[in-house]
């Protein structure tokens, strides 16, 4: 390609200046040599002082071809992007360099003492001196020359634009995707400088498409798919308990008769993304929006084993606060205040055995979960319809909550397309916050459902009246005393064991 082309080119480029100054060092180091040869021009003093001008030049020689070498490994694993322990590389480089220079300041240091040495012999002896000063005003200017075009450029063309690379490769591990390294040379860190900035602007597009594929499937499925993680070992297909949650609008289809089709669109989607909230805080997976209705789930490896139970009934409590953050909305997102729908959420919950697991055909697939607990929490949704109650939850969920939230036996019913008789709850608050009227209440509907289930009309008719004088508004209650009126003509057979059978979804 193109960019290949280019990178061989300066690559080329790049080495034939190294050439340049590697034959610089060895002209410089012939130099020497050639005047260590010919004694005549140097007292003992000066011969000592060549000689180790001389293995400082060897060293010079030495640590540049090792520092280049160190230089050229990094670039190319930067170019790989191998930043594993790339940080220490770089500072090792810098440290060698650094020694580097240190070597050139001995050098020119030795020089220049040498320099001075030479002028005082050349007060006594002008003459004689003038050969040798000749040679060392020759020497002097090619060594300094070359440490300066040395230092430069270990300096300048690498160690500077390498830190700046060290830099911001720091800033992306941090998560700062934002950055974007400047080339100031056409050589090889020029191009690897490129190199960097396309590699972040690869890194931007995959967050930036992993974020808006987030939004249409749980960000936790998105991280597994995209690092190929096996933690959802479910994708293959899984059986396993967990809690799954329907909720809908009480009404929403006449509702949406009231409202131009841009106000629903908005009201819709402001409702979905303020009833959401809880369920993502609570560590549960939307599955999908359907209409009015919203299905979720809980349970690993989302959530603990023994947890999801509880937190869906956290999810179910927190959406009922999320309705007045809604209802004060509603003017904004409607466009009037007067004649404002009075929205209402039903929620139905269900812990049991599903199948969850990547499910759908070989072109489409989803994330999802199946089973007879997604119908029956389904189910259970549409029965506070029934019952005038706001949350059902299954005779599982309850047993595993515990004491931590405060429920009502309601009925044992069997729901359509079940044969098997579910016992349900409803879920009214946590525990700690539940009004002794209302655990009285409790106690007497109880009461009631039991007499009810012995056939007992005229105990029962009394207990669930009971439970209408503390709350006239008492759903459950009502709905037991009309069914007592239409069992008392037409009494159920004698093995009846008080399971009520709805045939209606």
């Amino acid at each position: 390609s193109t960019d290949d082309f280019l990178f061989d080119a300066e690559l080329a480029r790049f080495q034939e200046f190294e050439n340049h100054v590697r034959q610089e060092l060895e002209i410089a180091a012939s130099i020497i040599e050639s005047t260590l040869a010919d004694p005549r021009w140097l007292s003992p003093r000066d011969a000592i002082e060549f000689g180790r001008i001389a293995l400082l030049l060897e060293n010079i020689q030495k640590e540049h071809a090792e520092v280049n070498a160190h230089a050229h490994s990094i670039v190319a694993r930067i170019q790989t992007q191998d930043l594993l322990d790339l940080e220490a590389d770089i500072l090792a480089l810098e440290a060698e360099a650094d020694h580097l220079d240190e070597e050139l300041f001995t050098l020119l240091t030795s020089l220049e003492t040498l320099n001075i040495t030479q002028a005082e012999e050349i007060e006594a002896a002008e003459t004689m001196i003038m050969g040798i000063y000749m040679q060392n005003f020759i020497l002097t200017f090619v060594v300094f020359f070359l440490g300066i075009v040395i230092s430069a450029t270990i300096t300048t063309r690498l160690v500077n634009p390498v830190r700046d690379l060290k830099s911001k490769s720091e800033e992306i591990t941090r998560g700062n995707l934002n950055v974007e390294v400047e080339p100031r040379t056409e050589d090889e860190v020029g191009q690897l400088a490129t190199t960097f900035n396309h590699m972040a602007r690869e890194l931007r597009l995959n967050h930036e498409v992993k974020e808006l594929f987030g939004k249409y499937v749980d960000p936790r499925i998105v991280d597994s798919l995209l690092s190929q993680s096996p933690e959802l070992n479910g994708f293959a297909g899984n059986k396993q308990e967990m809690t799954v949650f329907f909720s809908d609008v009480k009404g929403f289809s006449a509702m949406s008769e009231l409202l131009t089709p841009v106000g629903l669109v908005r009201l819709i989607n402001r409702y979905f993304s303020i009833m959401s909230e809880p369920i993502i805080s609570e560590r549960g997976v939307i599955d999908k929006y359907v209409g009015d209705c919203i299905m979720a789930f809980w349970g690993p490896p989302f959530t603990g084993e023994d947890n999801h139970a509880a937190l869906a009934c956290e999810a179910a409590l927190a959406q009922y606060e999320q309705l007045n953050k809604l209802k004060s909305a509603l003017p904004e997102i409607l466009g009037f205040r007067k004649g404002l729908p009075d929205i209402q959420v039903r929620v139905g919950l269900a812990t049991g055995d599903v199948l969850s697991g990547n499910i759908g055909s070989d072109n489409v697939k989803s994330y999802t979960v199946m089973g007879d607990t997604v119908n029956i929490a389904s189910r259970l949704e549409s029965l506070n319809k029934q019952y005038r109650t706001r949350i059902l939850i299954n005779e599982l969920t309850r047993t595993k909550i515990g004491d931590r939230f405060a429920v009502r036996e309601i009925d044992s019913v069997t729901v359509a397309g079940k044969d098997e008789s579910t016992t349900i709850f409803e879920l009214f608050a946590h525990a700690d916050s539940i009004e002794p009227q209302l655990l009285e209440l409790f106690q007497t509907y109880e009461s009631g459902l039991k007499y009810y289930r012995e056939t007992n009309w005229d105990m029962a008719e009394q207990q669930f009246n009971a439970c209408l004088n503390a709350n006239p508004e008492d759903g459950p209650a009502q709905l037991m005393l009309d069914r007592i009126k239409e069992l008392r003509s037409n009494p159920p057979q004698k093995d009846w064991d008080g399971v009520w059978n709805f045939t209606v979804k």
